[in-house]
């Protein structure tokens, strides 16, 4: 697909068509000996220059090389032909299409970018090489050919076996400039524990610059365990939309999920390590990318929670009187024992008062601790909190904490972001 338009930027790891332009009106059989007579090698290179590219500038082509462009990600489903013959090599997967436009032709390769390039923000250059494949005949053996370095394919002549041979001579050479990014940056915290699983607090940022114009958003996430089969994701909040993905993410922004894991359905050994493996989709590519986080793994199952704590933004709105912004967030308390019992909720964060009004309740007030009241046995309530940050219109609330009448501490099993 070339919908994508032309890129000045590729990510570690993922699938891209790249077109090289000839500035000539070829016949139609000279189109066709483009896939047919010649192959193409096409590799990423550290680039000297520490300048940023410009995109569509001539400056970012190499001496008297042509200038390929990137489009978006491929989403052809070809397998590479690994013999000694294929007509691609180095860093290129396949032969997408040769074509004729009028006064000029295009060449579009499917490539893949290394995922061991340095990211955020260095140079590469894109170097595309076309040999034309000039045929030697038959006659050689195969290990007299390897010897001489010639491209080979096998064949028999009256039972002995030869090889066809063939020279490369250099035809054509295309170069450009590009920026690589890793787009995203992935934090996550294990809490709870027992017999309800692991909730994995995982807060995801798109990482590339405001100038970058590439929208991610979240396909999905699975656990990769050590034993493998030990853990399963079992919920995610937020739950996806109706498209299938998650919220988008412009540059810049970031958005926190509540992955539940639980234990395998083996009854086997609790994990040791724990990998996240999340599937990005963005607005420049047809395929998604695949990242791959190590997960903080605690070494061992502590006893089964007794409350849990589930917090979610609501929205936000203004103080009555003052107009100062307050963000809403919804407290959820799940009562896991089999009694009564009464919660309160404390914010560890000094920098921001919370205000809360329970359900049914005409208590509001603004402090650093908000009692919730009383939950019967096996029961959940909710509390609709208010927060005025002090000192800034984002509120992180990873620092309240859920306290029992018996003094037993909860973490919140999910950390949000509050814009105010």
């Amino acid at each position: 697909d070339d919908d994508g338009g032309e890129r000045t930027f590729v990510f570690p790891g993922e699938r891209v068509t790249v077109i090289c332009t000839i500035e000539e009106d070829l016949t139609p059989d000279q189109v066709e000996a483009l896939e047919n007579e010649h192959c193409y090698w096409l590799g990423f290179h550290p680039s000297s220059d520490s300048g940023t590219p410009r995109g569509g500038d001539d400056d970012e082509c190499d001496g008297d090389a042509g200038c390929a462009s990137v489009l978006e990600a491929s989403s052809s489903s070809r397998v590479r032909d690994e013999s000694p013959t294929s007509p691609v090599a180095g860093l290129a997967r396949a032969i997408l299409r040769c074509e004729g436009l009028g006064d000029r032709a295009v060449i579009a390769l499917e490539a893949t970018v290394p995922a061991h390039l340095p990211a955020n923000g260095a140079l590469v250059t894109l170097d595309v090489k076309q040999y034309l494949r000039h045929p030697l005949g038959l006659g050689a053996t195969t290990e007299e050919a390897a010897n001489r370095g010639h491209e080979e394919d096998e064949d028999r002549v009256g039972g002995s076996p030869t090889v066809a041979l063939y020279e490369h001579f250099l035809c054509r050479r295309w170069t450009r400039r590009l920026e690589v990014f890793r787009p995203l940056r992935v934090r996550t915290r294990v809490s709870g524990g027992g017999h309800g699983g692991r909730f994995v607090s995982a807060a995801l940022a798109n990482a590339l610059p405001r100038r970058i114009e590439c929208e991610l958003s979240v396909l999905g996430f699975q656990l990769l365990s050590d034993p493998p089969g030990a853990l399963c994701v079992s919920r995610i909040h937020p739950r996806r939309s109706e498209s299938g993905r998650h919220a988008a993410m412009a540059p810049g922004t970031e958005h926190s999920f509540a992955i539940l894991a639980d234990p395998g359905p083996d009854a086997g050994p609790p994990p040791t390590s724990a990998d996240l493996l999340v599937t990005v989709a963005s607005s420049v590519s047809s395929m998604p990318l695949l990242y791959s986080h190590r997960v903080g793994w605690p070494a061992a199952m502590g006893p089964a929670p007794r409350a849990q704590l589930v917090l979610s933004h609501v929205g936000r709105e203004e103080e009555a009187g003052s107009g100062l912004p307050l963000a809403k967030i919804r407290c959820t308390v799940r009562n896991l024992t089999d009694q009564q019992r009464t919660y309160s909720l404390v914010f560890d964060d000094l920098d921001v008062l919370g205000n809360a009004k329970a359900e049914g309740s005409s208590h509001a007030f603004m402090d650093t601790r908000v009692p919730v009241g009383e939950v019967p046995a096996r029961s959940s309530k909710s509390v609709i909190c208010r927060l005025m940050p002090m000192d800034s219109t984002i509120a992180r609330v990873d620092g309240i904490r859920l306290v029992d009448d018996l003094g037993n501490a909860y973490a919140n099993a999910m950390p949000c972001n509050l814009s105010c």
